[in-house]
């Protein structure tokens, strides 16, 4: 209402979206994403840029954007949103932008969004981090590889960085149970995005499960 006791509609205030077969409401997603003190605000749309279906993209401003990037940590914040939220309401992407693009109305230009697949949206190169060493880290960089469609995967590569997204996830885990008949939860993809760090966790898995046998 105003003042004068006119109501005004604006709009709906949720912004629901039909995505893998539920309701997701973006605006719980922005929220658990903008809780990160490296995030000022977050915007988070869908995006058809998926090879199978349409993504999840947070686009965020840090919380110091005269420096776009400088201090955000897109696997901190990553990580803190899986925290926070199911595996089918994960962004695919994380993108700091140092403002979001506006229409002349004052509204989100979409299509002024920039591709979270460019370079200068975290798609990376492999790292020369080393390559895989022992059994579990060589046979997820061989996974990574196929799934990705790189010809090489370094042991400090981030697989979300170098452009790997939720459905690609779940192909990971799903090979990994095949290969070695270990269940492996998509989620822990997005808390050890790293390739080390994601083999030491299976390797955990593996001896969680040996002893339990």
């Amino acid at each position: 209402h105003t003042t004068d006791g006119v109501l005004e509609y604006v709009d709906r205030v949720d912004r629901q979206v039909k995505f893998r077969g539920f309701r997701v409401e973006l605006g719980e997603i922005e929220a658990a994403v903008a809780a990160h003190p490296q995030v000022a605000r977050a915007v988070v749309v869908t995006r058809p840029d998926g090879l199978v279906e349409p993504e999840l993209v947070a686009y965020c401003i840090p919380a110091e954007d005269d420096e776009c990037g400088a201090r955000f940590d897109v696997e901190q914040v990553r990580d803190h949103a899986a925290r926070l939220l199911p595996d089918f309401m994960l962004p695919s992407w994380f993108v700091p932008l140092a403002h979001l693009p506006l229409t002349a109305n004052g509204k989100l230009d979409l299509s002024a969004l920039p591709d979270p697949r460019k370079a200068d949206a975290g798609a990376a190169e492999p790292s020369d981090g080393g390559d895989p060493h022992g059994e579990i880290e060589e046979l997820i960089a061989q996974v990574w590889a196929e799934v990705l469609g790189r010809e090489r995967i370094g042991a400090d590569d981030d697989f979300f960085a170098l452009g790997g997204h939720s459905l690609m996830a779940l192909r990971v885990v799903a090979r990994i149970k095949r290969v070695l008949g270990l269940s492996v939860p998509t989620r822990q993809v997005y808390r050890h995005p790293r390739l080390r760090d994601l083999a030491q966790h299976v390797e955990f898995v593996r001896r969680d499960a040996g002893a339990e046998g």
